[in-house]
């Protein structure tokens, strides 16, 4: 029998999807027993995860779901060729990554999320550590969800935006309105942008998306209404 390493998908066959099914079926439980939680189940990867969260919602439950970039993007497939993508939960079949985009654009997914756990690419392959940047690619990711993947930008907007700072209570920001902070990113969707190692600013160095082309990237990067990124070059 071939080890771990010449099958990177046995990682993901000792996490299988009923594992995740049955997690979030015991939070759904949880929440009935105490109405006034809220909760949020991280990193949705299953199509059943999407139709349970919708049921409990249904019926009253307050609980959120979030897709992360990678499981948008990525299918299982994609693991025995490219070990890195190893991450929890693991990639799970075509099925499940187009159901979350449907997520996505129905309203099922709440957060858009990156996971972001920037080891470096040793770790990665000698370690066996699990998890992928993200931070890097958020805008690039954002751009291909518009642009190829049929995302409505208002819906961008409140998984990123209005639904993350409404659920942890900061009503401070999340929208763009006179008196809320001027936390910004500022998108290109059409400026394509091949994703390389050497420009990714994380301390890991390495994007799970290396050598694709997006639509768009980011331009500009706003805090606090100062400029972090300003026309594609940073600022500090």
């Amino acid at each position: 029998m071939r080890g771990p390493r010449k099958r990177p998908d046995i990682y993901n066959d000792m996490r299988p999807p009923e594992a995740e099914v049955e997690s979030v079926k015991r939070v759904v439980a949880a929440l009935r027993m105490v109405p006034r939680l809220r909760a949020n189940v991280c990193h949705a990867s299953t199509e059943e995860t999407l139709s349970i969260v919708s049921a409990a919602r249904s019926q009253g439950a307050q609980l959120e779901c979030e897709a992360a970039l990678h499981h948008l993007y990525f299918d299982r497939s994609e693991i025995l060729e490219n070990p890195l993508l190893r991450t929890n939960p693991p990639l799970r079949p075509e099925r499940d990554r187009e159901a979350l985009l449907e997520g996505l654009k129905n309203g099922r997914v709440s957060f858009l999320v990156t996971d972001h756990a920037p080891h470096l690419r040793e770790e990665k392959l000698s370690e066996g550590v699990s998890g992928v940047p993200g931070l890097d690619d958020y805008g690039h990711m954002v751009s291909w969800l518009i642009r190829k993947g049929g995302v409505d930008p208002t819906v961008i907007a409140s998984v990123a935006c209005l639904h993350p700072a409404s659920f942890i209570g900061s009503g401070d920001r999340g929208q763009i309105e006179v008196g809320k902070r001027a936390d910004l990113s500022i998108l290109d969707i059409r400026s394509p942008e091949v994703v390389r190692a050497e420009d990714v600013r994380s301390k890991c160095g390495w994007s799970p998306y290396e050598g694709i082309e997006f639509p768009g990237r980011a331009r500009w990067t706003i805090r606090g209404g100062e400029p972090l990124l300003d026309d594609y070059e940073q600022v500090r």
